[in-house]
């Protein structure tokens, strides 16, 4: 039975590893078996992953994953004997978890969540939240060495300010961006389903050299690229015969200036995204200009004729608010405050509820320019999904 406060409330149950040294061998807990549902508990400090997930069938629900020299929560083979990809981890769901502020001294493995390099197929994030991660909010990685990983899918999940922790740590290693779907240009085919990235240092949804077939739906990409400006909302675009991404009600948007948290320095907001395969009901940029596909059309941000309509009005404050939750920190400097984002954006239930953060104004143009006259981009808001 669960320990009881004198309110009658449960206590909390919190994992504190701090002790541990910098290692490989140093998770916090792994699961290597099979159908386990472990949930509702606060793990912080360890020596390299938080979470390790090696085995089947599992759910991790409700974790709120920190401080550790390693991604906060992975998944990937349970030894190196299994060398074949049906004998990596399959079929685990990862359900309501928040991982941030994890960092290692080289600024270039640290993850909120990652699905990477041996795993198998069936494996789910859904209703997650990565920030301030010194390296990407999710990575999934595939290397030339394994092969091929399984399809993995991330639906109803948040990144952001992922490159630099909220201490102000991160170097010249850390990737920094959202949503990492790829590696070493070895095909695989992920889903990704009304999702969000703002405010990550490079890329909000990047396929990273992955020229499979990604699925890319209801999900809304905002102001990224705060370090790596070069770097857009939207980076899908392998110019390969087996590359042909689907983009359907996708939002691209940017606003105003934005700040290096590295350098300080501030350049007007804009998004070079980068996109190709097939598109409708979405809205990318292209430069300053913004361009539409609204109904489903070939898209190739490198052919004039196929990089969409131009929309000639101004659209400008789109979303009831568009104010962060989570200021990030200048380099070497603390964050003066440090919120409860595992509890701020979720209901009672665990799944995520941002309000009006990020909701579209019922009086901008995108509000109606989905399917069916339905808004654009993701509705994490907590009414009507």
């Amino acid at each position: 039975m669960p320990a009881i406060n004198e309110d009658g409330t449960e206590q909390s149950v919190v994992f504190d590893c701090s002790e541990m040294g910098f290692s490989s061998s140093n998770r916090g807990l792994s699961f290597n078996t099979e159908w386990w549902h472990v949930k509702d508990f606060e793990l912080k400090g360890a020596g390299d992953n938080g979470v390790y997930v090696g085995g089947n069938h599992n759910i991790i629900e409700n974790l709120n994953i920190h401080d550790c020299m390693d991604s906060g929560l992975q998944l990937g083979r349970k030894n190196s004997s299994c060398t074949s990809l049906d004998s990596w981890p399959t079929d685990n769901l990862i359900k309501n978890c928040t991982s941030h502020d994890n960092h290692d001294p080289t600024g270039e493995d640290s993850d909120g969540f990652a699905c990477k390099l041996t795993t198998g197929y069936g494996n789910v994030f859904d209703g997650c939240i990565s920030y301030n991660n010194v390296d990407d909010g999710w990575d999934l990685y595939a290397k030339a060495e394994t092969g091929p990983i399984g399809p993995v899918t991330i639906r109803n999940c948040v990144a952001f300010n992922n490159g630099i922790t909220s201490y102000g740590v991160g170097t010249a290693n850390s990737d920094g961006n959202g949503f990492k779907l790829g590696g070493e240009v070895i095909p695989v085919n992920h889903k990704v389903f009304n999702c969000l990235a703002f405010n990550n240092l490079a890329h909000g949804f990047t396929d990273n050299s992955n020229p499979g077939t990604i699925s890319l739906e209801s999900c809304t990409s905002y102001n990224n690229g705060t370090r790596d400006w070069d770097c857009g909302n939207i980076n899908l675009c392998r110019d390969t015969a087996t590359s042909y991404n689907t983009f359907k009600n996708i939002l691209s948007f940017c606003e105003g200036s934005k700040t290096s948290p590295i350098t300080g320095k501030t350049t007007l907001a804009n998004s070079k995204d980068e996109y190709k395969g097939n598109a409708s009901y979405s809205v990318f940029y292209y430069g300053l200009a913004q361009l539409r596909f609204a109904t489903i059309e070939a898209c190739d941000y490198s052919v004039e004729a196929l990089r969409g309509a131009l929309i000639t009005e101004t659209i400008s404050e789109p979303f009831i608010n568009a104010q962060t939750p989570q200021v990030q920190a200048s380099e070497g400097v603390s964050a003066s405050e440090h919120p409860n984002i595992h509890t701020l954006l979720r209901a009672d239930d665990g799944s995520v509820h941002l309000g009006d953060f990020m909701k579209l104004k019922t009086t901008s143009p995108f509000s109606t320019m989905g399917e069916n006259g339905q808004p654009l981009g993701c509705n994490l808001s907590g009414e009507g999904e």
